[in-house]
């Protein structure tokens, strides 16, 4: 995952703040999906009630924030990042937005 375009470069951990939404099952072993980020659920609370009366934390260990698709000749990518707009204005966040699209383009 790590070298895919709309994350290369960074480590396998780094620290990055923002808004943090929690799906019903995980894309992981998934045929053709491929994880590009996991949010550690150690590293905040949620702030929703619903969450907080499940326990807290709704995924556990497997919380994907990232993964692409392909499926024959087509590309599909999703991001967590920019549900909080100021996700995307920081370097991280441009990047892996503008390299996401460019994958997804047919660029990369």
């Amino acid at each position: 995952a790590m070298e895919h375009p709309s994350v290369k470069g960074y480590g396998r951990q780094f620290a990055y703040k923002a808004d943090w939404t929690n799906h019903d099952r995980s894309v992981t072993g998934l045929p053709g999906f491929q994880v590009l980020l996991r949010v550690d659920e150690s590293t905040f609370e949620p702030v929703r009630e619903y969450f907080r009366k499940r326990g807290g934390k709704a995924m556990g260990k497997d919380h994907p924030i990232a993964w692409c698709h392909t499926n024959g000749g087509g590309k599909f990518f999703y991001t967590e990042l920019g549900h909080d707009v100021r996700s995307l204005e920081t370097p991280f966040g441009r990047q892996h937005l503008t390299e996401a699209i460019r994958w997804a383009a047919g660029n990369r």
